[in-house]
């Protein structure tokens, strides 16, 4: 599985080989990097709409790939980033009429009903709307990752997952959580993995550490797969270079449609909520590359 580094990035207006302090590049050909080949995303996660930013959701207009991340973890419900059950109601409503996508990232005791093969509370989710669980088996989430066993959680995790196939269940891909997502990868090897898991790239386990090497799995063109790790508005055009150029060296590249996945990069600095602002700024920056198209995003069926 080869890995592509992120493009660096060059400062806005200016000839990325130009030395310190010269002047900026007039002419536009040359004052931005070349265009990287075309990109199809799925969608554009935003994580961490919160109680502070539910009621505002809709005073924007969002684009239809964008997807709206909840993070689900009950000890820390109602504080920044973790809505109370009432406004995860009221964001599913916002929502639905907007036309963007949901997804749940499970932390803590709602990873570990997952993990003990619990089906429920995913059930509960789906009928409002979420088209999409992210299993968060990291300790910087609260789940003892360390005692993760593929002989033991992936199998529970795989009855969840075909007890509720219209639910797309995301597997993070690092160091932290390799017990899950090898055995899953041994069973894609031989054809048997359930067709509604996908799996996230984060290398940065959660920490918002940028992510800088874009790994394409074995037969990409049979399992979904996204990139995520410090995603901001300042980085992310750098980033979706990266992925441009690693999908484009990949086997069946036409045939493979990509999402990011971003919390750190959309928070507020000094109140450590949801901010709508850098959000904004994501949506707008990507919707500016010509060279960025758009796959039907992950809406449930």
């Amino acid at each position: 599985m080869a890995a592509v580094p992120a493009a660096p990035e060059a400062a806005e207006g200016r000839d990325a080989t130009a030395a310190p302090g010269a002047p900026a590049d007039s002419n536009p050909k040359r004052s931005r990097p070349a265009d990287p080949p075309t990109v199809l995303l799925r969608c554009v996660g935003l994580c961490g709409v919160d109680d502070a930013c539910a009621p505002e959701l809709e005073s924007v207009a969002w684009p239809s790939w964008v997807e709206f991340g909840v993070l689900f973890r009950a000890e820390k419900e109602g504080r920044p980033r973790f809505p109370r059950a009432d406004s995860v109601r009221r964001l599913a409503g916002a929502a639905r009429r907007m036309g963007c996508a949901l997804a749940a990232h499970l932390c803590s005791t709602r990873c570990e009903e997952v993990l003990h093969g619990k089906p429920d509370f995913v059930r509960e989710l789906r009928e409002l709307g979420f088209a999409r669980v992210q299993v968060n088996a990291t300790l910087a989430n609260n789940v003892d990752s360390a005692a993760l066993r593929g002989d033991v959680h992936w199998p529970n995790l795989r009855r969840v997952a075909l007890a509720v196939p219209d639910v797309e269940f995301i597997l993070q891909r690092n160091a932290e959580t390799e017990p899950l997502w090898a055995a899953f990868e041994a069973e894609r090897a031989r054809g048997e993995a359930p067709p509604n898991v996908s799996m996230l790239f984060d290398a940065s386990v959660g920490r918002g550490v940028t992510v800088t090497e874009f790994p394409v799995p074995a037969s990409p063109d049979t399992v979904r797969f996204g990139y995520a790790g410090g995603i901001r508005p300042e980085n992310v055009e750098s980033v979706l270079r990266g992925v441009a150029r690693a999908l484009d060296a990949a086997p069946a590249r036409d045939r493979l449609a990509v999402w990011i996945d971003m919390e750190s990069g959309v928070r507020d600095s000094e109140s450590d909520a949801f901010s709508l602002a850098k959000a904004r700024a994501v949506v707008e920056r990507v919707s500016a590359l010509s060279w960025v198209e758009f796959a039907a995003p992950p809406h449930p069926r």
